[in-house]
């Protein structure tokens, strides 16, 4: 069980990595920011053991969240 989840959340890393929503151009925009939040927020209804989605772009002072339920 526990090998499926850590498999699980490799997989939404791997995913949230490519999507191009989430690229550190779009996010730093105030109209695609919104855009990358709902973002944030599918792959959060996707997972079974996800509660909250945090993306951090390193040097930068941008925190998009995913807000629990």
């Amino acid at each position: 069980m526990t090998d499926s989840r850590i498999k699980e959340l490799a997989n939404i890393a791997v995913r949230i990595s490519y999507d191009p929503r989430l690229t550190p151009y779009k996010v730093h925009d105030d109209y695609y920011r919104i855009e990358a939040i709902d973002e944030l927020e599918k792959y959060k209804a996707n997972s079974s053991i996800v509660e909250e989605i945090f993306f951090v772009l390193q040097g930068r002072s941008l925190y998009l969240f995913s807000e629990g339920l």
